[in-house]
């Protein structure tokens, strides 16, 4: 596994890389400026503790049940044991 410091000495035009399996954590000072479009996105199901009143209350009024499937969601939570591919070289 690459050091911080051979990650960040790698030269662009490198024709090797790594692809590392890393935790996210997201600092609650980014919040309010990555807001609308939060960094990293993940696969997960919605968690109905997390769902709005609005969108509870409108489930309620649909006799609808909470959504089960996947999505791709971008949040403001830290990530863990999330994978994630970075090209950090412009070689292919």
């Amino acid at each position: 596994m690459p050091t911080e410091e051979q990650i960040m000495k790698m030269k662009w035009e490198a024709k090797k890389g790594w692809i590392l399996e890393v935790d996210v954590e997201y600092p609650e000072g980014l919040h309010d400026a990555h807001n609308s479009y939060p960094l990293a996105p993940e696969k997960k199901a919605t968690e109905p503790q997390k769902m709005s009143e609005y969108q509870l209350r409108l489930m309620a009024e649909l006799g609808l049940e909470p959504p089960n499937t996947e999505k791709l969601v971008l949040t403001l939570e830290d990530k863990e044991s999330t994978q994630y591919i970075t090209r950090i070289c412009s070689s292919i």
